[in-house]
């Protein structure tokens, strides 16, 4: 039924549009409003519509176009509502996405001189930045016809909502036109065929792939040189929430939506893939430097792909392709663990383990034998490989005893000892990197979630490993609370906020420890940490992203005045100047 009245709607656009000349009009503004009813809570598009008539008349080299639309909504819960326009050529972008929390929508006008809505505070009223530019409208097709407003209430408690009104206006000062027409990233474009994309499930979906090779421009038109069945879902505790540009992971699918590994973009083959949006991160960089830093070291971190990404034909910025963190020969190389592996040194690996922060205690894992008394609680660590539902309990029996025996040794008096002590656990050259990582980018998560680590069988040497590293683009200074603006101190010791994993500030105090540690630093400051060679690399990138970056930040705003819930001061007024603070 849902198709059938958007089909509806999407043919008598073609009807109301006319075919008219640009003719010099006194007209400078006109207001038009929708109908307006009930917001209904069950997902499904609301449309309310206008029909735009004379005395409007067609761009004139930009002359006249749409310059703002004003929403009044009864709702308890905003963050729940998606605002989308279709204009009469059948152009859809969201201009909202739920990315503000409170109360009602008081005459919020979504336009070019607007505010960040997600910083600002409920009643909302006044000038809002919208999630998409206007401008994207304003592409020369004629502004008579029948434009449509469509809100969703994406979740289903009970609170339906209504629209009192809602407005379009049109004037000689539009929102400036937005163009996309080439890059020298490859264009990702994913097409849902109108299916909105939520947490959970995944949804069937197609992505193709434009990538010309390097130093040849690819163009939105060019022939796919890629293209895949995908089921695609958001992704992320917080980031889909706080971030209007959405991440997504995605996993390709054979004909009958099952799994099946695929290379992308010269990537080695797998099938679960992510699509991370740096919106809070204006460097654009700071996971892709991270993990550069981590490989350089000699280790295996995610490794990625700059792109541009198109969803159901709307630019979305730019995009990291992303590898997820996986078991196999080219990720984290550790043995298989089957249902067969139940006792000796089969029984040892692999493991993959993480502390991350459980969202609605969907996590599984266990909780620590020791307690911190720093923070007065365990850690709790969460099984990643094999998946909960796939161990025995004799493998989750071997790897929660593994974690005890090794915390027990490092909180005891003998923890410095060489035989009784924690060194016969850990892997302690990935201890090092893994604190220097942590702490020369001084991560607001490090110690305590998007921690990643794992344990091969005893007999490929068996002590567990800390990394992948994951999760960096609040590091580097990019955000204001948990201390991690601070320029001294050690983030192992920081309890500003959740409780950390007391190993590092534990192994510090072991002489011996302390020793390696140096040893290790001066020999990766003369070489992969040099300071000059790591600013090449943030250099390289930024020229890399140059023609890319002006796309992105026009549609996402992130410089000068905008008020952002996180980044700390000095907020940059431009790219250079967010680069240099990030490089400082």
């Amino acid at each position: 039924m849902r198709n059938f009245i958007i089909m509806k709607y999407i043919l008598s656009i073609t009807l109301f549009v006319g075919i008219s000349i640009c003719t010099q009009q006194k007209v400078t503004a006109q207001t038009y409003f929708t109908n307006t009813g009930v917001i209904t809570n069950d997902s499904n598009w609301n449309i309310f519509s206008i029909n735009v008539t004379n005395p409007l008349f067609p761009l004139c080299n930009g002359s006249y176009g749409l310059e703002e639309v004003c929403v009044s909504i009864n709702h308890p819960m905003v963050q729940e509502l998606i605002l989308i326009v279709i204009s009469p050529d059948a152009s859809i972008y969201q201009i909202y996405n739920g990315n503000a929390v409170g109360a009602n929508f008081n005459g919020a006008c979504f336009n070019a001189v607007g505010v960040d809505i997600g910083a600002s505070w409920p009643p909302y009223m006044g000038d809002f930045i919208p999630n998409y530019p206007l401008g994207v409208f304003n592409n020369g097709q004629p502004t008579a016809g029948s434009w449509l407003l469509v809100v969703i209430d994406k979740k289903q408690p009970n609170n339906a909502g209504t629209l009192t009104s809602c407005s379009f206006k049109f004037s000689t000062n539009p929102s400036p036109p937005f163009s996309f027409d080439s890059t020298n990233l490859p264009i990702v474009k994913i097409e849902t065929n109108g299916v909105i994309i939520v947490d959970d499930p995944k949804i069937p979906a197609s992505i193709g792939i434009i990538d010309n090779g390097a130093g040849i421009f690819n163009h939105p038109t060019d022939t796919f040189t890629f293209k895949h069945k995908i089921g695609i879902e958001t992704r992320g505790a917080s980031s889909a929430i706080l971030h209007p540009q959405i991440p997504y992971g995605f996993e390709t699918w054979d004909s009958l939506n099952n799994e099946i590994d695929t290379s992308i973009l010269g990537l080695p083959p797998e099938s679960d893939w992510i699509l991370y949006s740096p919106q809070n991160d204006r460097s654009l960089m700071r996971n892709v430097l991270t993990y550069h830093l981590a490989n350089q070291m000699g280790h295996y971190a995610s490794r990625t792909r700059f792109v541009e990404l198109m969803l159901n034909g709307s630019y979305k910025g730019v995009y990291v392709l992303m590898e997820r963190i996986k078991r196999d020969k080219n990720r984290v190389d550790i043995a298989k663990l089957t249902n067969t592996d139940t006792a000796g040194v089969n029984l040892t690996g692999g493991y993959i383990l993480k502390t991350d922060w459980c969202v609605n205690g969907s996590c599984d894992g266990f909780y620590s034998v020791y307690t911190d008394p720093n923070n007065g609680s365990p850690s709790f660590y969460e099984y990643v490989y094999p998946k909960s539902q796939d161990m025995l309990q004799v493998q989750k029996n071997y790897i929660n005893a593994y974690m005890d025996s090794f915390e027990l040794a490092l909180s005891g008096t003998n923890f410095s000892d060489p035989i009784l002590g924690f060194r016969k656990y850990i892997d302690i050259l990935a201890a090092c990197d893994f604190i220097f990582i942590n702490e020369m980018s001084r991560n607001v998560d490090a110690y305590r979630a998007s921690n990643y680590f794992y344990k091969d069988k005893n007999s490929n040497d068996g002590r567990f490993v800390l990394g992948p590293v994951w999760d960096y683009n609040f590091a580097w200074r990019n955000a204001d609370f948990c201390n991690s603006d601070q320029i001294s101190g050690w983030d192992y010791s920081n309890y500003a906020c959740a409780p950390k994993v007391f190993w590092a500030k534990r192994m510090v105090q072991d002489p011996w420890f302390q020793n390696r540690l140096q040893c290790r630093w001066q020999d990766l400051r003369a070489n992969q940490l040099d300071t000059a060679s790591i600013n090449h690399f943030i250099d390289s990138v930024a020229l890399f992203l140059n023609d890319a970056k002006s796309r992105h930040f026009a549609i996402w705003k992130s410089f000068g005045a905008v008020p952002n819930l996180y980044w700390p001061p000095p907020i940059s007024l431009n790219y250079q100047q967010e680069i240099s603070y990030m490089k400082t």
